[in-house]
C-alpha cells in the first residue's frame, strides 16, 4: 500500500505542474522531509483577492486502515500571526467553517499558522484512474475554497473587519448567488 501511495502522490505532482495555478510541485518521501508520511507539495499562486502564492501540501494519512484511504490537502494561508491578532481571528475562522461546503479553516496548535484542510476518503480497492479523479477533484475543491475565503479571514487578521462584520458579510453574499 506504501508503494500504491507514493505513485499516487508522484503522479499527483506531474499533474499539478500543468495548472496555470501552480507554480511549482514536488513529490518527497517521508526518509526526505524526516515526517511520517510522502508529501506532494506545490505553490499555489493567486490565491484570494491580494493573488498571494501560498503553501499546499496533499498527503495520505498514516492510518492503519489498508481498505480506505485518507488524502488530505493543507493549503498554508499564513505563517504570520501576531499574539494581538490570534483571538479574532479564532472567532472568524470559526464562524466561517459553520458555512463552509466542505474542509475547514484551522490555526495550528499555537494559533501563529491559518491553513485550509481538506481530507476526503477513498476506497483504496479502486483502481488508480479513479483514485486519481478523486484526488485532482479535492484538490480544485480546496484550491478554490481557499481562495474564496482566505481574503475574508485577511479582513480580519488586518483588523478591517470584525468576524461579526466578515460573517454577515459571507451570509449576504451566500444570499446574493441563491437570488
Amino acid at each position: 500500500m506504501k508503494e500504491k501511495k507514493r505513485n499516487l502522490l508522484k503522479m499527483l505532482a506531474e499533474e499539478l505542474l500543468l495548472s496555470e495555478d501552480i507554480d511549482r510541485a514536488e513529490f518527497f518521501t517521508a526518509e526526505e522531509l524526516e515526517a511520517p508520511v510522502d508529501i506532494t507539495r506545490a505553490v499555489v499562486t493567486e490565491l484570494g483577492a491580494e493573488l498571494i502564492s501560498v503553501l499546499a501540501e496533499f498527503y495520505f494519512m498514516p492510518f492503519e486502515n489498508e481498505d480506505m484511504l485518507y488524502f488530505s490537502n493543507v493549503i498554508t494561508i499564513t505563517d504570520d500571526i501576531r499574539d494581538d491578532e490570534k483571538a479574532d481571528l479564532a472567532l472568524a475562522v470559526a464562524g466561517l467553517n459553520y458555512h463552509l461546503p466542505c474542509g475547514c479553516f484551522a490555526l495550528n496548535d499555537t494559533a501563529d499558522m491559518l491553513v485550509y484542510r481538506y481530507t476526503v476518503p477513498i476506497l483504496a480497492d479502486q483502481d488508480e484512474t479513479a483514485i486519481k479523479k478523486i484526488m485532482l477533484t479535492s484538490v480544485d475543491a480546496a484550491i478554490n475554497t481557499a481562495d474564496s475565503f482566505e481574503s475574508y479571514l485577511m479582513l480580519v487578521l488586518e483588523g478591517n473587519m470584525t468576524p461579526e462584520e466578515m460573517i454577515k458579510m459571507i451570509k449576504g453574499n451566500a444570499n446574493n448567488d441563491e437570488a
